[in-house]
């Protein structure tokens, strides 16, 4: 079975059993980043050492403090709000939203708009791909060295249905009832690379893509091109991340299967201990997208790369090469571009840092979506 059609079985049986169970609103990641609420505080508002009083709660603060959030304002947008740098935790009128932090992004002071927050992530090597004992891996992820000479921000979560609606204005997702805070599917990777554009251009940054031959909208399945070129990793403006980009992410510096240990089950079958506390699969998933943010995110503050939805990559697909490579983008033909990461539709063995699976460009499922980086 290729590396495309052992993809394709799960699509054709999932189309029957489709449901949509969250709700979410807001710019907001679901988790608490900072600390995780607890005991109540003393009388005199004072907690036990190590801990601080926030609002009534005991809580263990995380570091750093972030000094800058995203909140939405009355139209819907993200705005700054302060930190407390005594507390780690912000002050947010809405009290159901406090401590639910986005992260840094692009300074170490922190900002946010348009509802996105990116983490910073440092130059380094890593080994991509997986060892031949790894269960569940397949055949195409041979394990070499790769460097990442220039560090790069990534989204912390996927792209979500409110941010494509407010930038493109229309919402293609399947799971429309999931609500504005899950990640935006149903995208093929010309959807995403014009989002790209469309948000670099937003921002009056440098545009990472250059379109030929279009035709179409973004987002309503009609969007194709027939060709398109890459100003390179020194562009300046919003992107896809490159297949090696994405894994070394993902990894967050670790080498299991995935960021918090190798799972030894490979079907959706069981409870995975593994994969529970840090992905939406077809274990988990009830079938349905969920709100980004609710799983644990890796060390370097990133949510829901495995599960939850597919990553559109920019690279095509290829065979590894055996020895070591720095800043690899791909070939520059191909018939299928990367996607990564596993779906809240998949199998365990998908939800893998080195799983591997491509789909043709003009492709678009319920079960695909994206992030973006910017180069630093």
């Amino acid at each position: 079975m290729t590396h495309l059609s052992r993809r394709l079985g799960s699509v054709v049986l999932r189309m029957l059993v489709l449901s949509s169970l969250a709700v979410a609103s807001g710019c907001w990641i679901g988790v608490p980043a900072i600390g995780d609420k607890g005991q109540k505080c003393f009388a005199d508002n004072t907690c036990l050492t190590g801990l601080v009083c926030h609002e009534g709660q005991c809580l263990t603060p995380r570091t750093p403090c972030l000094l800058a959030d995203p909140a939405p304002d009355a139209a819907g947008a993200c705005q700054k709000r302060a930190c407390d740098p005594s507390t780690g935790w912000e002050s947010v009128a809405d009290s159901s939203k406090d401590g639910i932090a986005c992260g840094v992004r692009f300074s170490s002071g922190g900002t946010c708009s348009g509802g996105a927050c990116f983490m910073s992530i440092a130059a380094g090597t890593f080994t991509i791909g997986s060892p031949a004992d790894e269960p569940g891996r397949y055949s195409d992820e041979t394990q070499h060295e790769v460097t990442i000479s220039q560090g790069y921000y990534m989204e912390a979560t996927d792209v979500t249905q409110g941010e494509w609606q407010s930038l493109m204005g229309n919402n293609p997702s399947n799971f429309k009832s999931c609500g504005s805070n899950c990640p935006v599917e149903q995208v093929s990777w010309w959807d995403a690379v014009a989002y790209a554009n469309a948000l670099s251009a937003k921002e009056g940054l440098q545009q990472c893509y250059s379109f030929s031959g279009c035709s179409g909208t973004p987002g309503d399945g009609s969007y194709t091109c027939t060709g398109v070129t890459f100003v390179g990793l020194s562009c300046t403006g919003y992107r896809l991340p490159t297949e090696a980009e994405w894994e070394y992410a993902a990894r967050a510096g670790t080498t299991g299967g995935t960021y918090t240990g190798t799972s030894t089950l490979t079907d959706s079958t069981e409870p995975n201990s593994i994969l529970d506390p840090i992905a939406w699969f077809g274990g988990n998933s009830g079938s349905t997208t969920h709100p980004v943010g609710q799983k644990q995110p890796n060390a370097w503050g990133l949510y829901d790369m495995l599960g939850n939805a597919w990553q559109w990559c920019w690279d095509w697909y290829w065979d590894y090469p055996s020895g070591s490579v720095t800043d690899p983008t791909g070939p520059t033909t191909g018939s299928g571009r990367v996607d990564r990461g596993g779906s809240w539709d998949d199998d365990a063995r998908h939800a893998r840092a080195a799983d591997r699976e491509d789909f043709d460009p003009g492709f678009r499922y319920y079960f695909l979506g994206f992030r973006l980086v910017r180069s630093r």
